[in-house]
């Protein structure tokens, strides 16, 4: 092989291998999400972090009650549904123990909805805190975002 041929071939996968990622190479080199029974998606620090961010804008905005979220513990994955051809989204149903500022424990049931993130990048997280949703958005007791098999 010419020896100038093969120096250009290894510098242009170089410069490849350092181009930027545009939204194309992101879902080609998404990771899988964790299976059933794995805690990683449940307890990954994004999912938890979206949970506490949009909490406090429903608090501050429609809720006024001045709570906060203080921890999670417990994460667990409750069920999970892969997509397939009579569902298209893989989902995974989770729940969750929180901890407010006011010290009293609360159940927070969350779905993690596999490529629903926006323009369908990324994952969507829906959750349901017990006894702060007086609108009974996700239904009675969070119905909507609980394990579909119960």
């Amino acid at each position: 092989m010419n020896l100038k041929l093969l120096a250009t071939s290894i510098l242009a996968g170089g410069l490849a291998a350092a181009a930027p990622a545009s939204a194309a190479d992101y879902l080609a080199v998404r990771p899988p999400v964790a299976p059933y029974g794995q805690p990683t998606i449940c307890s990954d620090n994004g999912v938890l972090a979206t949970i506490d961010h949009r909490f406090d804008y429903t608090d501050r905005h429609l809720l006024h009650a001045g709570l906060d979220v203080i921890d999670f513990s417990n994460m667990r994955e409750t069920a999970w549904r892969p997509s397939d051809e009579t569902h298209l989204i893989e989902r995974h149903y989770c729940v969750a123990n929180v901890v407010m500022n006011d010290n009293r424990p609360h159940t927070v049931f969350y779905l993690i909805e596999g490529t629903m993130g926006y323009a369908g990048i990324g994952d969507n997280v829906e959750y349901c805190i017990v006894g702060l949703d007086p609108w009974h958005v996700y239904g009675a007791d969070c119905d909507s975002v609980r394990t579909p098999f119960q």
